[in-house]
């Protein structure tokens, strides 16, 4: 009686450990353990073992769950050790999400049109709740899926300059935001506030000097996970960035968020050298109406050896970093082309 009862728990042992296994689809032991725990249920059903073949199976099972414990944690360790960033591709507009430690910084939401396509994007990357929704600026092409957003999900802070407009799309956000009865919205109006999430920092750069151009007024943010650094910009024009340059604020990071889709009233040749980045991410849409990437910006990062990723060309950019080592999804574009008319 002893026996059958020993035989009876071994076997809902392995059947649990088959069960534990398929939780992970990409489980290296996966087929292994399938194999050999099911000849070892097959044989002990048919009562084709004896006891100390029971022993042996439990060393067998427990040294299966030791090894699919160890990978798991494993996984899961280096899932969590890395930052990646999403530039989506939503036209002629801008959308980032950043995801760090099952947390999440949505930066900008791409044209009115765009906000169903980026609610989409997002819950396939499992994200429930946004910690910040960073909006740089009041214009459509940034802020126009933006109440989707805010209405489908759950939103810790959002971060937004003190400057509004007078359009049907920013009194959408704003009535969205009442609707939701969020209170933690910050408008800035000074620079370098700092906020972290981990090992993962940021800052607002953004100077807040009087402009004539709603795009000047733009929220620059710098991101640093341990030695990596990401750098965005809005639409800010070569006026914003020579302030910048001029205040001695840190610029150089390794990936800028190319300002303004690629215009040609941005990017200055100062700036670029004063970033200095490895890489550099342009937003915009094919064959937009406005021309972007201008020559005159290709030309300028071309000559200062940055490789130049387009959502146009190659659709939603990945990137991915454990804090030293960078990789894309995709090679990065060799075109050059512009969008000149």
């Amino acid at each position: 009686m002893f026996k059958k009862i020993r035989k009876c728990f071994v076997c809902l042992l392995l059947l649990s450990m088959i069960s534990a296994c398929s939780v992970n689809d990409e489980n290296p032991y996966k087929e292994d353990v399938r194999n050999s725990l099911n000849n070892y249920i097959e044989s002990y059903i048919n009562n084709k073992q004896y006891e100390n073949d029971i022993a042996n199976a439990e060393k067998e099972a427990e040294k299966v769950w030791n090894n699919i414990t160890d990978a798991v944690t494993s996984d899961n360790d280096e899932d969590d050790d890395i930052l990646k960033v999403d530039f989506l591709d939503v036209g002629q507009g801008d959308c980032t999400l950043i995801s760090y430690h099952n947390h999440y910084i949505l930066i900008d939401s791409g044209d009115n049109n765009e906000g169903t396509f980026i609610q989409n994007y997002l819950e396939k990357q499992g994200v429930e709740k946004i910690d910040y929704l960073i909006l740089t600026h009041p214009h459509a092409d940034h802020i126009g899926g933006a109440d989707v957003i805010i209405s489908k999900f759950d939103i810790e802070n959002i971060l937004m300059p003190d400057k509004s407009a007078d359009t049907k799309t920013y009194r959408d956000v704003i009535e969205t935001i009442k609707y939701r009865n969020y209170q933690n919205i910050i408008d800035y109006t000074s620079y370098m506030e700092e906020f972290s999430i981990d090992e993962l920092n940021f800052e607002i750069l953004s100077t807040y000097s009087d402009h004539e151009d709603m795009n000047d007024y733009s929220l620059c943010v710098k991101f640093i996970y341990k030695d990596v650094s990401l750098l965005f910009t809005g639409d800010a024009t070569a006026s914003v960035e020579k302030e910048l340059v001029e205040n001695d604020i840190n610029l150089q990071a390794d990936i800028l968020k190319i300002p303004h889709h690629g215009s040609k009233y941005s990017s200055s040749d100062t700036f670029i050298k004063a970033v200095a980045p490895t890489y550099g991410v342009i937003s915009c849409g094919e064959n937009n109406d406005y021309g972007h990437p201008h020559s005159q910006t290709l030309n300028v990062l071309r000559k200062n050896g940055v490789k130049i990723f387009r959502t146009d060309e190659q659709g939603s950019i990945v990137m991915e970093t454990d804090g030293t080592n960078i990789t894309w999804n995709t090679p990065a574009s060799e075109t050059w082309q512009s969008g000149d008319k």
